[in-house]
């Protein structure tokens, strides 16, 4: 999947360098909101969401109008995600762990459409579509460990699938297409674990920035 994504990217390159099939192409920045529900399939009484972690979002996206009230927007990009949390956990030695954290560094593809109502200087539209998340690394942190961080790795998150389906539902807001503002919400098609014992799945927001470089391009 690695491979495949790298071969997604490097076509996105060609298109973006070939811009005539193309009416917007630039660079999308933000923050998101992650979480996770651990669902324990024994202990039920167990099962929660865990508190949201804030994580950088930067992607590259190309957008194709079709007609003047729909776009098509392939993006691709680096997404973080995971969750924090309240745990306590004594070593040998009688020490007291606590407040953990896990960050989860995804390969993200979107393919969506932007439904375009009105057509104004500044445009409102909606955001339908997917998204994909490729998992290519994890940090499971625990602070408060005799002052310092201390990071482990857990069988659970060795585990993790490390391809998930997502939704993908937005609205946002463009002015001229030169620049846009947009919040998403990515609901969890797949689960990002499905053991016997336990599944977890997670959500995610995002609020991001968007710059059509291409307009750029020709202002100059």
């Amino acid at each position: 999947m690695g491979k495949t994504i790298l071969t997604i990217f490097n076509l996105m390159i060609c298109v973006i360098t070939s811009a005539q099939i193309i009416d917007n192409y630039g660079i999308k920045i933000g923050t998101g909101l992650s979480n996770q529900y651990w669902k324990f399939k024994v202990f039920s009484d167990l099962s929660d969401w865990n508190d949201y972690k804030i994580g950088f979002t930067g992607q590259l996206f190309v957008e194709k109008y079709i007609g003047k009230n729909f776009t098509i927007r392939p993006v691709i990009g680096y997404i973080q995600k995971g969750y924090v949390g309240d745990i306590i956990v004594r070593t040998e030695y009688g020490d007291e762990l606590k407040h953990n954290k896990l960050i989860l560094h995804n390969i993200s593809l979107d393919l969506s459409t932007n439904i375009i109502p009105i057509q104004t200087s500044f445009k409102p539209y909606l955001t339908i579509g997917f998204r994909v998340d490729y998992l290519i690394d994890y940090k499971y942190v625990i602070y408060d460990c005799q002052g310092e961080d201390l990071v482990i790795d857990l069988d659970t998150f060795d585990n993790f699938n490390k391809l998930l389906f997502i939704g993908l539902l937005g609205i946002g807001v463009a002015y001229k297409d030169f620049i846009f503002l947009e919040f998403e919400y990515n609901p969890s098609i797949t689960k990002n674990l499905d053991d016997p014992g336990l599944a977890i799945n997670d959500r995610y927001f995002d609020l991001t920035l968007g710059i059509s470089i291409n307009k750029i391009i020709k202002k100059e």
